[in-house]
């Protein structure tokens, strides 16, 4: 899910830059204008002036846009292409009835196993493939990811030297490039009927074919019914409540925005492929590669979602975006009452290393915390005793995470989450 290079359009920025004229930003008529720092892809809807989300008057989204060049040029299309999803909450209940059970799962909810990827850990990060196997393993049924059955020789070496009994995980060999299996791996739902589901999501980054190929031989090894889909939706940038809420950032919007898809078609697939009745956009961690949702949040409860804090006299812009994304957050309706917002520190990112408190695993009853105790070992004390707090019932251990925030991931960036059968029926 890292070091994702973004389509490059030198043309256009070079367009925007030379006429000195703002990029603003836009969701719906119900979606208050982004800050600026939000205008990294392009949206075919129009901006709404008059609607304000609290940025600094005079900011770039403050001030009015040109209108859009009625031709069909070359020239025409680059200009046109400048606008773009920012901020805010779609309310996507009305229109075509939802399929009532059906849906995306939260990450706090049983499941029948946990696809980690073990053969990339095993070179990369042993101490923390020992760590979650040891930590997750007795309690939930983990699923090995290996290339070959050399690199599942290596995983068995790499948990006897750690003295964790392999027998915890069974193995699946699919070869994969990268070890960021939440992103390429498929994206499992449940149907109403609780049968399971998954959609393989168009992924074609640069030298990854191998991730790509995976997602399939993922999806066959738990028996369930695979869709394709052009749309670019990746698990990193899904967050979801279990009851029809999802939170993602405007990047995973732009990224399909960017390779021809309109708002209105992925409002329509979350709404009837994932069961999404409202969706979140929120603003991505300036400087932050992915821009991913589940790197500052992560949800504990259907009510309940955990936000990072980041220090003001460190980092003030991610600080800064970091509260405006509590502050939308805390205005979200969950029935008759508001979405809880719990915050978290986060260690800032000045090395150009991101490491984050929310980047979590929930494995049946027990929750790894990733923590980084030579940067800051008071902050994840912290976030650990806050985890503690939300989920007295479940057993919260941390996890040292350095070797995955050196990989520019945390610990939810290496496991994919699969459904437990008859999930879907349940919540109907």
């Amino acid at each position: 899910m890292h070091l994702r290079p973004r389509i490059a359009r030198p043309f256009a920025t070079w367009i925007a830059r030379s006429l000195i004229l703002p990029l603003s930003l836009v969701c719906s008529s119900a979606v208050p204008v982004a800050t600026a720092a939000e205008a990294e892809a392009p949206s075919n809807e129009r901006p709404a002036a008059s609607q304000d989300d609290g940025s600094p008057k005079g900011a770039p989204g403050d001030r009015p846009a040109p209108d859009l060049i009625r031709s069909k040029d070359t020239f025409a299309k680059l200009w046109n292409q400048q606008w773009f999803v920012g901020p805010g909450t779609f309310d996507l209940s009305e229109g075509t009835e939802n399929t009532p059970g059906a849906g995306l799962p939260a990450d706090f909810e049983r499941h029948q196993a946990i696809v980690l990827a073990g053969g990339w850990l095993a070179r990369e990060a042993p101490d923390v493939l020992a760590e979650v196997v040891g930590r997750a393993g007795p309690r939930a049924r983990l699923v090995l990811l290996v290339s070959s059955s050399e690199e599942q020789d290596l995983v068995v070496r790499v948990l006897a030297q750690a003295g964790v009994r392999s027998d915890s995980g069974s193995f699946v060999t699919a070869t994969a490039d990268t070890g960021w299996v939440r992103d390429f791996g498929p994206i499992f739902t449940c149907s109403a009927e609780g049968g399971l589901q998954a959609f393989d999501a168009s992924y074609d980054m640069p030298g990854r074919d191998h991730d790509d190929a995976a997602t399939r031989a993922i999806a066959d090894a738990f028996h369930a019914t695979t869709t394709e889909t052009q749309l670019r939706w990746q698990g990193g940038n899904l967050l979801s409540n279990g009851e029809g809420l999802l939170v993602t950032t405007s990047q995973s919007l732009n990224a399909n925005i960017e390779c021809g898809h309109d708002v209105e078609t992925l409002k329509r697939f979350l709404k009837e492929r994932f069961g999404v009745r409202q969706l979140v956009v929120l603003e991505h961690l300036l400087g932050e590669r992915t821009g991913h949702a589940d790197m500052f949040a992560c949800f504990t409860a259907a009510d309940t979602i955990v936000v990072g804090r980041c220090d003001e006299s460190i980092d003030p812009a991610n600080a800064a975006v970091l509260d405006r994304n509590a502050e939308r957050l805390s205005a979200v309706r969950i029935g008759t009452a508001r979405l809880k917002v719990i915050r978290v520190p986060m260690p800032a990112g000045r090395d150009a290393l991101w490491r984050s408190h929310t980047n979590v695993v929930f494995a049946d009853g027990v929750l790894l915390v990733p923590i980084y105790p030579s940067v800051d070992k008071a902050g994840g004390e912290e976030a650990a005793a806050v985890f503690r707090r939300l989920l007295p019932e479940w057993k919260v251990i941390a996890v040292d995470a350095t070797n995955m925030a050196k990989h520019q991931g945390g610990l939810r960036c290496v496991t994919l989450y699969v459904p437990e059968a008859g999930a879907g029926s349940r919540r109907k």
